[in-house]
C-alpha cells in the first residue's frame, strides 16, 4: 500500500498541470493542429484545427519533447499560433474553464483511490486468513494505479505511461489469479494454474514491447496503442468464459452466488469501456464516449465487492456497520451523480467552489432523507405492507403476528398466510408426516404424495427447517411432536429451485413456528396435569414436582409483598415521621399539650415502622438469602429472646460444606424453626425453649424441647389440625421429608 500511496501521490500532482490535448500533423515542415480532445485545454482556447503551430515555449515545435516524439502538445507553458498573418501566443494557465478537467484527471481518481484503500484496511483490519484477500488488496491497488496513471499517461509523463501500460495489462490476470485462489480456499479446481501462468507472460511481454516501443527506445513498427487494447481485450474475453464456465459448474453450490455476483461486477464496470470505448478504436479508430467517462463505471468494482464483505457473501467474517456510517458512505455517489446531472443542464458559470457547494447541499438533504425514512419505517414497520422479496420484514412481521396467536391452527394460518403474500406461490397444503414413514395429511387434497415427492421425503432424515424439493413442490418442516412432524406443502408458480436467501429465509420462519407450536403445546399439557391434579386430591399430595412448584410461587409472592410494603407504605410512613417533625419544630411557641401529643404521633409512627420492617424480614428474611442458614437462624434467636418473656438456647451443629444446602431446603429449615417458636409463644406458654438442628451429608434432624403445659397424646390424631403443626408439616412433605 505505501509504495502505491507514493506512486499514487506523484502521479496526482502531475496532473494538477493542465492538459493540453492538441495532436499535430506534419506537413511540408510546418506543425499543423490536426484533432484537439474535447476535455484538454485546447478546447477552451482560440486554438482551431488546422491552425499551424510555430512556436512551443517561444522555440520551434520540433525541439519540444512531446511534438518530437508523439506530435502533440503536453508540457508547455506557452503556444504560438500562426492566425492568418498574425502570431498569437497563448499562456497555458489553469482556467475555472478547466474544472471539468480537474474533476475527471484529478477529483475522481483519487477519491477512487481513496475508496479502494477504505477496502483494503477494511480487509487488513478483519484479518482474513487467506491468500485471495491479500490477492484482491493487489488487485484494488494496481485498479487505483490504473485509473489514476491513465490522467498522467494523456499529459505524456513518463512514469503515468509506464504505469497505466502495466495495471491495464497486469490487471485483468491479478483479478482472475484472485478468482483462483478463491476457488481453491473453497475446495473447487475449476481453473488450471497453468492457464494463470500464460496469461502472466503475455501480459508481461506486451508491456515491455508497448512500453518500449511507445518511449521509441525500440522501434518495432507497431500501433502501440492498437495492440495494447487488442490484447486487454482477448485478456478480459479469457476472465469472461472463465467465469461463465465456473459459473455453469457451480450449479445447487453455495459458491454459485459470490461467482454471479463477480459476473455483475465485471460487466457493470467494463462493458461501457469495452464496447463505447476499445471496440470502436480498434475497429473505426473512434471513440463514442470518451475514456474519463467510460472509465467512472470502474466505481462498481470496489463497491460490489464491499457490498459483499458487508452481507457477508465473499469471505466468513462478522460486520457490525454503524447506521449514520453506512448512510454517509453510500450517498457519496448518488449524490455525485446528481451533482453531474445539475452541471451538465446548468454549464455556465459552474466553478469548482460552486460544484462542491451543491454536492454538499445535495448530500446533506438525502442523508435527512434517510435518516426520517428510517424513523417512520421503525414506527410503522409492524403494519407496513411486505413486499415480495422483502425477506427481513416478513419475518418482522410474523414474529409480531404469532405473538397474538393462542392455538396451534392460528400459527399455521398465520405462516401460510406469510408464505402465499412473499413467495407468491400457487397453494400451500399442511400434512402430518409420521416418524414412522406413514403420511397422514390433513385435507384430502394430497395425492400427489403417493408418488416421488413421498418417495424422496421417505427417503431423508426430516429435521424442523428441513426443505425438500421436487419439480414444482417442496416440503418444509416446521414442527415436531413425539410421533409425527408438522409439514407444509408448497406448490410454486415454476419449477426454479429455491435460492440460497429464500431457504434462509423459509429456515427462519420454519424455527420460529417451531418454537411457538412447542411452546403451546407445553403450556396445553401443563395445564392438563394441573387439572388432573386438581380433581385428585391423593395425586396431589404425592405430587413432588408440583409441592414444589406452589413452595416456589409461595416464596415469590411473600418477597413482592415484603418489596411492596417497604416501598410504598413504609416509605409513606418514613415522609410522615419528617413531616411531624417539622410541625415540632413550628410548634414551639404553642402550648404544650399539643407537643406532647405530636411527641405521642411520632412514637406510635416508630411503633409502625419498626412492626412493618419486622413483618417483611418475616415474610422474606433478608439474611438468609445473604448470609445461609446459620446466621438467619441466630438472628432469629436474638429476635426472639428480645421480644418475648421465653429464653431460647439454640444450637447449630455441621461443618460448612454440609451447612451449604440448597434455596428451597433452607427456607423449609428456616420455616420450621420459626413455625416451632411461634406455636411455643402460643400454645405451650413455655418460659424456656432448646432447638438444635444437626446437618450431614445424608440427613438434617430438627430436635425441639420446651418447659410448656404439653398435650394429650391420646388426642393427638383428633386434634393435629389444631396443634400448631399444620405448617411444620406441609413444609416438610413439599420436601420428601419425614418428621
Amino acid at each position: 500500500m505505501m509504495i502505491t500511496a507514493t506512486v499514487v501521490l506523484y502521479l496526482f500532482f502531475t496532473n494538477l498541470y493542465p492538459y493540453i490535448g492538441i495532436r499535430l500533423t506534419l506537413e511540408s515542415d510546418h506543425f499543423y493542429v490536426q484533432t484537439i480532445n474535447k476535455i484538454g485545454w485546447g478546447a477552451q482556447s482560440d486554438i482551431q484545427v488546422g491552425d499551424q503551430i510555430i512556436l512551443i515555449n517561444h522555440l520551434p515545435p520540433e525541439k519540444h519533447m512531446t511534438v518530437k516524439k508523439f506530435l502533440r502538445i503536453e508540457q508547455a507553458e506557452t503556444i504560438t499560433v500562426l492566425k492568418g498573418t498574425n502570431p498569437k501566443t497563448f499562456l497555458i494557465n489553469h482556467t475555472l474553464e478547466l474544472t471539468r478537467q480537474y474533476l475527471y484527471h484529478v477529483v475522481i481518481p483519487f477519491l477512487y483511490f481513496l475508496f479502494n484503500i477504505l477496502v483494503s484496511i477494511f480487509l487488513v483490519k478483519n484479518r482474513i486468513p487467506k491468500n485471495s484477500s491479500i490477492l484482491l488488496i493487489y488487485f484494488f491497488m494496481l485498479l487505483s494505479l490504473c485509473f489514476i496513471s491513465g490522467s498522467s499517461s494523456a499529459r505524456l509523463n513518463i512514469v503515468g505511461v509506464v504505469t497505466v501500460n502495466f495495471s491495464f495489462l497486469v490487471a485483468p490476470v491479478l483479478f482472475l489469479h484472485f478468482f483462483y485462489q478463491y476457488l481453491v480456499e473453497n475446495g473447487k479446481l475449476w481453473i488450471e494454474k497453468r492457464l494463470l501462468f500464460w496469461l502472466y507472460i503475455m501480459s508481461f511481454l506486451t508491456f515491455f514491447i508497448v512500453t518500449l516501443n511507445k518511449l521509441m527506445l525500440m522501434d518495432f513498427f507497431i500501433n502501440a496503442k492498437l495492440v495494447l487494447f487488442s490484447t486487454f481485450l482477448f485478456l478480459i474475453s479469457i476472465v469472461a468464459i472463465t467465469l461463465l464456465k465456473c459459473y455453469r459448474l457451480s450449479k445447487k453450490d453455495e459458491i454459485r452466488e459470490p461467482i454471479r455476483w463477480m459476473l455483475l461486477t465485471f460487466a457493470l464496470s467494463l462493458a461501457p469501456y469495452i464496447f463505447l470505448y476499445t471496440i470502436p478504436f480498434i475497429i473505426f479508430g473512434e471513440v463514442i464516449m470518451l475514456r474519463e467517462v467510460a472509465s467512472l463505471f470502474i466505481f462498481f468494482i470496489p463497491t460490489i465487492i464491499f457490498y459483499l464483505l458487508l452481507v457477508n457473501k465473499l469471505f466468513p467474517i462478522k460486520v457490525y456497520v454503524n447506521q449514520i456510517e453506512y448512510y454517509l458512505a453510500i450517498l457519496i455517489i448518488p449524490s455525485t451523480v446528481v451533482t453531474f446531472i445539475i452541471k451538465a443542464y446548468y454549464s455556465n458559470g459552474y466553478t469548482l467552489i460552486t460544484i462542491t457547494r451543491t454536492f454538499l447541499v445535495i448530500y446533506v438533504l438525502l442523508f435527512l432523507f434517510l435518516v426520517l425514512k428510517n424513523y417512520i419505517d421503525r414506527k410503522l414497520r409492524a403494519v407496513l405492507f411486505v413486499e415480495s422479496e422483502q425477506y427481513q420484514k416478513s419475518i418482522y412481521r410474523y414474529s409480531e403476528a404469532i405473538k397474538r396467536e393462542n392455538k396451534v391452527s392460528g400459527v399455521l394460518n398465520s405462516i401460510e398466510r406469510e408464505m402465499k403474500e412473499v413467495l407468491k406461490v400457487k397453494f400451500i397444503s399442511y400434512i402430518q408426516v409420521s416418524k414412522k414413514g406413514n403420511f397422514i395429511c390433513a385435507d384430502t387434497e394430497n395425492q400427489f404424495l403417493e408418488g416421488a415427492l413421498a418417495k424422496k421425503i421417505n427417503s431423508q432424515v426430516l429435521n424442523v427447517g428441513k426443505i425438500i424439493e421436487h419439480k414444482e413442490y417442496f416440503l418444509l418442516v416446521i414442527g415436531e411432536r413425539q410421533n409425527y412432524y408438522y409439514c407444509l406443502i408448497v406448490k410454486k408458480l415454476t419449477n426454479t429451485p429455491i435460492r440460497k436467501e429464500q431457504q434462509d429465509w423459509l429456515e427462519v420462519l420454519a424455527y420460529y413456528t417451531s418454537i411457538s407450536i412447542e411452546n403451546m403445546i407445553k403450556i396445553e399439557d401443563l395445564l392438563k396435569k394441573l387439572e388432573s391434579v386438581e380433581a385428585d386430591q391423593m395425586v396431589a399430595n404425592k405430587s413432588n414436582w408440583l409441592n414444589r412448584l406452589m413452595v416456589n410461587w409461595s416464596e415469590k409472592e411473600r418477597k413482592h409483598l415484603a418489596t411492596d410494603i417497604h416501598d410504598t407504605i413504609l416509605q409513606d410512613l418514613i415522609v410522615h415521621k419528617r413531616k411531624v417533625e417539622e410541625i415540632k419544630r413550628l410548634a414551639k411557641d404553642k402550648p404544650l399539650i399539643l407537643e406532647s401529643r405530636i411527641e405521642e404521633l411520632e412514637e406510635d409512627v416508630l411503633d409502625m415502622m419498626y412492626t412493618i420492617r419486622e413483618t417483611c424480614h418475616e415474610l422474606s428474611p433478608p439474611l438468609l438469602a445473604k448470609l445461609g442458614l446459620k446466621h438467619a437462624l441466630q438472628d432469629l434467636e436474638v429476635k426472639f429472646n428480645l421480644l418475648s418473656t421465653s429464653k431460647l438456647v439454640f444450637k447449630i451443629e455441621g461443618d460448612n460444606q454440609s451447612l451449604q444446602l440448597k434455596n428451597d431446603y433452607e427456607l423449609a429449615v428456616f420455616r420450621s424453626v420459626q413455625e416451632l417458636l411461634n406455636n411455643a409463644i402460643k400454645h405451650a406458654k413455655a418460659t424456656e425453649v432448646t432447638i438444635l438442628v444437626k446437618i450431614n451429608d445424608q440427613t438434617l434432624e430438627i430436635y425441639y424441647q420446651d418447659n410448656g403445659i404439653g398435650t394429650d397424646l391420646s388426642t393427638q390424631n383428633k386434634d393435629r389440625k389444631n396443634m400448631g403443626l399444620s405448617r411444620y408439616e406441609r413444609s416438610c412433605s413439599k420436601l420428601r421429608r419425614r418428621n
